[in-house]
């Protein structure tokens, strides 16, 4: 039985992405994804589907000696389809579990080119869910399934082939004559999950031929557990989030530790990161029950406290290396670890050209004139900007000479006394928006 364009136009409105006018398809070139292309494109002609293009991503990891050939077949596919497409080159962390190493670049590359209030489609199907699912229980993983939508990065991941299986996707390609390359590392058996998709489950499905079914109503049963899971987390979040969407600790150490686990694990997922697992939620709560230094590594995350709020952020974030970049009067600037929005002002900085670099060390500024030279870092604190983003702001310089720091967000910027404009006169103000 053949796959159907219906089904994309389902998974969007389920998301609440009925109205999103481009389609991101993450392509590897491999069977499912293919088919998940020829679907999208054939969903644009659908009535109820208000996308009129579609898009695709490829990630290359460079784990095999055919990457950059998966890369070129992809490359190939959309040209002949008219569809643009974003090859993304990926650095795997060789130490611990290449699977989960891959999966979280693939994810941080999935969520950085996905542009706000986009769309991702992904190619997970039922076959995939029942791998999970059992993978994740063996784990002793609190959630077993795959959600059908979730945020990532500015946007919304969209699963809509969950309820297709593996056998209706070749299906698809055999009756489109559709082409796909052959990942030889899924055969391989040394990875826990290609473990359990080649040996384990063929084994369970021919011990018990209504195992799937089975698995079916467990997963359903898992989804309702879900839903009261998040009601009950969105009851207990609300009086603990600020309007900044940080935790306030105290509420937090303040609620029973299981609620505080559904909690932490909520608003992590909403947020886009990785489920940690339920022994390093405990380590993080046990943290902020008695009053310890919180800085915890969870999954792809850092869970950090800072001045009575909790904050989730990338475990790894990029430092600031728009080193050389200059500022010449536009209003915006991007940049890798976030934007750069200028602004005339009653007051402000006295410039038409500056160039921007990171923070150095012993790096000082004098922003009262009879004041003392002071050092960045400490007036960094002072204006409330957090440890991990003194890394990743650009520092604002007129040739050599230091001459201030954007505000973070909402906060003022600091300004070096001898840069500000006279009194009564206009000039130009910088505020920092971070990426994450």
């Amino acid at each position: 039985m053949d796959a159907e364009p219906a089904l994309i136009a389902t998974g969007l409105r389920e998301a609440g992405c009925a109205g999103a006018r481009r389609l991101t398809v993450a392509l590897s070139g491999g069977p499912d994804s293919v088919a998940l292309l020829d679907l999208a494109q054939r969903a644009l002609e659908l009535p109820d589907v208000s996308a009129r293009e579609v898009a695709a991503i490829h990630v290359n990891h460079g784990l095999q000696p055919e990457s950059d050939a998966w890369a070129a077949f992809c490359e190939e596919l959309c040209r002949e389809r008219g569809i643009a497409l974003t090859v993304v080159p990926v650095t795997v962390v060789a130490t611990g579990s290449v699977e989960a190493n891959a999966r979280d670049a693939r994810y941080r590359a999935f969520a950085d080119a996905l542009e706000s209030g986009g769309v991702l489609l992904l190619a997970h199907h039922f076959d995939d869910q029942v791998e999970t699912w059992l993978f994740r229980t063996l784990r002793g993983d609190a959630r077993r399934t795959m959600p059908p939508h979730r945020p990532l990065g500015g946007g919304t991941l969209v699963r809509p082939l969950l309820g297709v299986s593996r056998q209706q996707l070749l299906d698809h390609l055999c009756l489109h004559k559709l082409d796909h390359v052959v990942d030889p590392s899924n055969a391989d058996t040394s990875y826990s999950r290609n473990f359990l998709r080649e040996a384990v489950l063929p084994l369970l499905r021919q011990h018990d031929s209504g195992f799937e079914a089975k698995v079916a109503a467990a997963m359903r049963s898992d989804t309702e557990r879900d839903e009261l899971l998040a009601a009950l987390a969105e009851l207990d979040r609300t009086p603990l989030e600020t309007d900044a969407g940080v935790l306030r600790l105290a509420r937090l150490a303040a609620i029973p530790a299981p609620r505080a686990r559904n909690v932490l694990r909520h608003w992590l997922s909403e947020r886009g990161f990785r489920q940690p697992t339920t022994r390093a939620l405990d380590a993080a709560i046990a943290a902020v029950a008695t009053g310890r230094r919180v800085d915890i590594r969870v999954a792809d995350t850092r869970l950090v406290a800072y001045q009575g709020l909790l904050h989730a952020i990338p475990r790894d974030l990029a430092p600031f290396e728009a080193s050389g970049r200059r500022w010449q009067g536009e209003s915006e600037l991007l940049l890798g670890s976030g934007r750069l929005v200028a602004a005339r002002v009653s007051g402000g900085i006295d410039a038409r050209s500056l160039h921007l670099a990171p923070i150095g060390e012993g790096q000082r500024l004098r922003v009262h004139r009879d004041g003392p030279r002071r050092l960045v870092r400490d007036l960094m604190r002072e204006a409330g900007i957090p440890p991990w983003e003194r890394e990743r702001i650009p520092l604002l310089f007129d040739g050599e000479r230091l001459i201030g720091v954007p505000g973070f967000r909402d906060s003022s910027p600091v300004v070096g006394a001898s840069s500000r404009v006279a009194e009564g006169q206009t000039g130009w103000e910088f505020r920092w928006w971070p990426s994450t």
